[in-house]
């Protein structure tokens, strides 16, 4: 009887003992995924980060040795067969290339439509973007939430650059279209200036028709969680813009066959009237 007891009791331990075994094994696996997801979504946790530069393809991009592509906030430079972008791309080169670049990531909205991540990006005590601004070497396109704490400066940055003329705002006639021509450019950036002939808005967005003779040329879209950025500047979508002449910037896309521009801030229109 003691002989069994005992065997009973030995066996037990047994069992338990490899249940404590068990219980360690599944810890040090959630550990081990856990710490997985951590390092692969440490970036988007924190707000800094670095890298450094591979590739420079353009003047708002850049490719990091861990094979992360970054693209500035706050900014836009000429696309490939447009003026200044080879001006531009290489203003960028001579910043970043080969070099340790601080990276401050946009939490709200980690990744563009095309995977790459968006982000301040500073090389030792220079900011790339604000650089690029000062020389004319892009432009301010601001897409909230992300970079709105740069807005101002940034702001200030472009402004600086387009009254002593530099780089783009020294010929920016080249990005100038009638208003009427601008179905002609097609994903390409433009400034054009026109009477906002009708508006239409929605819970969802707001419409800005520019037209002349009754025809529309343009419409500018504006959705409707972008209204509190204009609101700040004491600007009432879309009834500010009615029947005003205004002047706008931006990349025109084509909807339906008839070309439209994104407008994400009051920084993309000017009332002229």
């Amino acid at each position: 009887m003691n002989h069994f007891l005992k065997q009973v009791k030995t066996r037990s331990r047994w069992i338990v003992l490899l249940g404590v075994l068990a219980l360690i094994a599944i810890g040090l696996s959630t550990r081990s995924r856990l710490a997985g997801q951590a390092a692969s979504t440490r970036n988007v946790q924190e707000d800094r980060g670095y890298g450094w530069v591979k590739e420079v393809p353009d003047g708002d991009t850049i490719f990091l040795s861990d094979g992360r592509k970054i693209r500035y906030l706050n900014i836009d430079c000429p696309e490939r067969g447009e003026a200044f972008f080879e001006e531009a791309r290489r203003h960028n080169q001579r910043l970043v290339q080969g070099k340790k670049v601080a990276l401050h990531f946009c939490r709200e909205r980690t990744k563009d439509r095309y995977g790459r991540w968006l982000a301040h990006v500073e090389v030792g005590e220079e900011h790339v973007g604000r650089s690029l601004l000062k020389s004319g070497m892009a432009f301010l396109y601001i897409i909230p939430p992300c970079g709105l704490a740069l807005e101002n400066a940034m702001a200030s940055d472009q402004r600086e650059a387009r009254e002593n003329k530099r780089g783009i705002w020294e010929k920016e006639e080249v990005f100038h279209v009638p208003v009427g021509e601008v179905s002609g450019r097609i994903s390409k950036h433009v400034f054009t200036e026109g009477a906002v002939s009708g508006v239409f808005q929605n819970e969802k967005l707001a419409f800005l028709d520019i037209g002349e003779d009754g025809a529309r040329h343009l419409r500018l879209v504006i959705y409707s969680n972008y209204f509190p950025y204009f609101e700040k500047k004491g600007i009432d979508v879309p009834e500010s813009y009615r029947g005003r002449r205004v002047k706008v910037w931006g990349r025109i896309k084509e909807y339906k066959g008839k070309p439209e521009i994104f407008v994400f801030t009051p920084h993309q229109i000017e009332i002229l009237d």
